[in-house]
């Protein structure tokens, strides 16, 4: 295939488990897979994505593009993440 959808794919995996995980999708991705996730875990996104959209209610938050070129980059990310957990929970 030249497409993988996954939702959550390592929730309740052990840490090891989860890492290898990650080096077979990272495997894939060197391949010229796209793979479209949900993900809660930050780590996750930041081992495995080159592109990340935050979503809130089914609508677009905040889209990045190459999203971990910089430590700023992940720190907003993790910013507009914690701002929609917090417009959730109002």
């Amino acid at each position: 295939p030249r497409l993988l959808l996954l939702d959550e794919p390592t929730t309740g995996v052990d840490p090891v488990s989860r890492r290898e995980f990650w080096k077979l999708l990272s495997e894939f991705r060197a391949r010229g897979l796209t793979i479209v996730m949900v993900e809660h875990v930050m780590d996750a996104i930041r081992a495995l994505c080159s592109r990340c959209i935050v979503m809130n209610a089914g609508a677009v938050v905040t889209l990045y593009g190459t999203i971990f070129a910089s430590t700023a980059a992940h720190s907003r990310l993790f910013a507009d993440a914690m701002r929609v957990l917090g417009d959730m929970a109002a």
